[in-house]
């Protein structure tokens, strides 16, 4: 009897670590698995390995990443901020709706600008010295 009572008890208090963590790991904030795929297209599109800033990429939080700001909420990328980084190649029609700001100035990019209909928030744009 007592042994079913020990065992009921460590049940419950397994279970109840269980609902905690879940919450826990649900109250935690992620960016959004298409803004972090988007970012990693745009990481091998532009050489990222030969950026001179590429702190975090691809091995930390994307809230870690060099350059990048999320949102208030830690879900979506807000603005990408790349100037005198080293980044080649062509310009992405990237697929990031809630960005607000993308600065690509004094790099070696090069081709057409997108039409960039994937980022309805796009307020500033600043690309010149490429």
């Amino acid at each position: 009897m007592k042994t079913q009572k020990i065992f009921q008890l460590i049940s419950f208090s397994f279970l109840s670590f269980l609902s905690f963590f879940n919450i826990m790991q649900q109250a935690k904030a992620q960016v959004s698995v298409s803004d972090s795929l988007e970012l990693v297209n745009f990481y091998y599109a532009t050489g990222g390995d030969d950026w001179y800033y590429n702190d975090g990429w691809l091995v930390e939080p994307v809230s870690e990443w060099h350059g990048i700001t999320l949102n208030d909420a830690g879900t979506s990328v807000q603005t990408i901020e790349m100037n005198s980084n080293n980044l080649e190649g062509t310009i992405l029609n990237l697929n990031l709706p809630n960005l607000r700001e993308l600065n690509f100035r004094r790099n070696k990019l090069t081709g057409n600008i997108p039409y960039f209909s994937n980022l309805p928030n796009l307020t500033k744009l600043i690309l010149y010295n490429n």
